[in-house]
C-alpha cells in the first residue's frame, strides 16, 4: 500500500531565507524570493510552495522534501547549507536569463500559466507556448528594470 503525499499548509521558509532546493533534476542553492500556495484537489492554497531565485533565475512552484513532482526544497541540505548528497552537475556557471525551461514554465498546466498571467495582470488568452513567452517577457523586462 503507497503511503499519502503530504502538503505542507504552513512555510517554513521566508523571503530571504538560502535554501538548497532540486529542480529539473539538478541541485541547487539560492534564495527564497516569494511564498506561494497552490490548490490540492478540491482545497484552495492548501500547499504552501515557494519561488526561489539563483544567478537571476526564478524557480517557481517549489514543494518541500518531495511535496512537489518536479521541484522541492531539500530540508536536510538546506539545514546542512550545501548539497549532502551528489545530485548532479553544478548550475552556477550558466549566466544570463536562460530559457523558458530553467524557470520551469514549460512543465506548467495552462490552468496555472493562466493563474501567473492573472497575478502579474498580463493577457491570458492563447496557447501554452504564448502564455510562456508572455511570462518570460514580463520577467525579463522586470529584471532589466531592476538592474538599472
Amino acid at each position: 500500500m503507497r503511503k499519502r503525499k503530504t502538503y505542507p499548509k504552513r512555510h517554513r521558509y521566508k523571503v530571504g531565507d538560502k535554501v538548497v532546493f532540486r529542480f529539473a533534476g539538478k541541485t541547487r542553492k539560492g534564495s527564497v524570493v516569494e511564498l506561494t500556495r497552490e490548490d490540492v484537489g478540491l482545497k484552495v492554497n492548501a500547499h504552501a510552495t515557494y519561488v526561489a531565485e539563483v544567478y537571476g533565475i526564478q524557480y517557481p512552484c517549489l514543494g518541500i522534501d518531495d511535496s512537489k513532482v518536479f521541484g522541492n526544497i531539500l530540508t536536510e541540505d538546506t539545514k546542512a547549507g550545501h548539497p549532502i548528497r551528489k545530485y548532479g552537475t553544478p548550475t552556477h556557471t550558466r549566466k544570463g536569463f536562460g530559457v523558458s525551461e530553467d524557470r520551469g514554465y514549460h512543465h506548467m498546466s495552462l490552468p496555472r500559466l493562466k493563474d501567473m498571467c492573472r497575478k502579474y495582470k498580463l493577457k491570458i488568452g492563447g496557447n501554452k507556448k504564448e502564455l510562456v513567452e508572455r511570462l518570460e517577457k514580463r520577467y525579463k523586462e522586470e529584471n532589466e528594470f531592476a538592474v538599472v
